[in-house]
């Protein structure tokens, strides 16, 4: 990049199993680790100690967002993989709803939005 930043990646596995496992730059504020469970969750580990949290389905698709400060964010889907629900840490709920050839139809925001 202009300025002379690099950016690096380690990665374990290969293919469509391959994930990374750190992400770091020449910079010492950007260092992150992640680290990957069998069931789904991926905890990341950022340079100023604080931990980020992402669980997702079997279809690896996020279901739960728990963000530094334990506020925690959830998301439903479809049988056919459309987002349906958010939940936010609030508890302030959006749905979308979907035409027969998927496309976006509706959006129902939470009680706290404009």
């Amino acid at each position: 990049l202009a300025g002379g930043a690099s950016f690096f990646w380690a990665w374990e596995r290969s293919g469509k199993a391959a994930r990374c496992v750190r992400h770091w730059a020449s910079f010492s504020q950007m260092d992150t680790r992640y680290v990957w469970s069998e069931d789904g969750r991926v905890t990341v580990h950022n340079a100023d100690g604080s931990q980020e949290m992402y669980v997702h389905d079997q279809r690896a698709r996020l279901v739960q967002r728990i963000d530094p400060d334990g506020a925690q964010h959830f998301k439903s889907y479809d049988e056919k993989g459309r987002l349906t629900v958010e939940q936010d840490p609030l508890g302030a709920v959006t749905a979308y709803q979907y035409d027969e050839a998927g496309r976006l139809v509706a959006l129902f925001p939470g009680d706290d939005e404009p």
